[in-house]
């Protein structure tokens, strides 16, 4: 780790945080502080590795992106501070961030939905119509989702490699909405004998279920 004399606790963290126990939950939070000093740190109940994982890996980028502020600190210092801008560059520069803000502006908003059927998202801007595709998660991505959002029944890496596979398609539909998807895997694995038709028939089973005392 790095030798920085802070790190940051996310709040996304405590949604998963409140499903343990008192005991789990101490002891996870032991083995945060402890991994700041020890890399090789780590919880001693198994049912917090998943959980730990994915904290190790949020305050492993952190510490990198500290370096990396760090190193770019220091090297600006070396060259005299950053260069000051001429009257042209500052008045290109307004220019480029008025474009930007009015190009925001003229975007519609769109509500996050539990729908993961459509072959495309069209989005209205004032030069007409134009389509946007839908674009797959990262691994990373559908595991920092898990943790955000609680999700203990979902195996990321099984959900990406079974999306991949297929196309990222939804019956005969491609995906809309990966979030959505995860949400209604995370449903299926919570009750596998739903009786739920279409895609929902014959689901395997692809998370590995990590109990939460209390």
């Amino acid at each position: 780790m790095s030798d920085k004399k802070s790190f940051v606790m996310y709040e996304s963290w405590g949604t998963a945080i409140e499903k343990m126990s008192n005991e789990q939950a101490g002891e996870l939070i032991k083995a945060i502080y402890a991994y700041q000093k020890d890399p090789d740190a780590a919880p001693k109940d198994p049912a917090l590795a998943f959980v730990f994982e994915l904290i190790k890996q949020q305050l492993d980028a952190d510490s990198q992106r500290y370096k990396e502020a760090c190193a770019a600190r220091s090297e600006a210092g070396k060259k005299g501070g950053r260069p000051k801008a001429n009257a042209s560059d500052k008045k290109q520069m307004v220019s480029e961030e008025s474009k930007k803000s009015k190009c925001f502006s003229e975007k519609a908003k769109k509500a996050d939905n539990d729908n993961e059927y459509d072959n495309d998202l069209k989005e209205n801007t004032l030069e007409g119509v134009k389509e946007k595709r839908f674009a797959p998660p990262t691994l990373q991505e559908v595991k920092d989702y898990c943790l955000k959002m609680g999700y203990t029944h979902v195996d990321a890496e099984r959900f990406i490699d079974y999306y991949t596979s297929n196309g990222w398609m939804v019956g005969k539909n491609r995906m809309k909405d990966w979030k959505a998807a995860v949400r209604n895997w995370d449903r299926r694995e919570k009750n596998p004998h739903g009786g739920r038709s279409g895609a929902g028939r014959g689901w395997k089973r692809c998370g590995t279920r990590y109990g939460m005392k209390g």
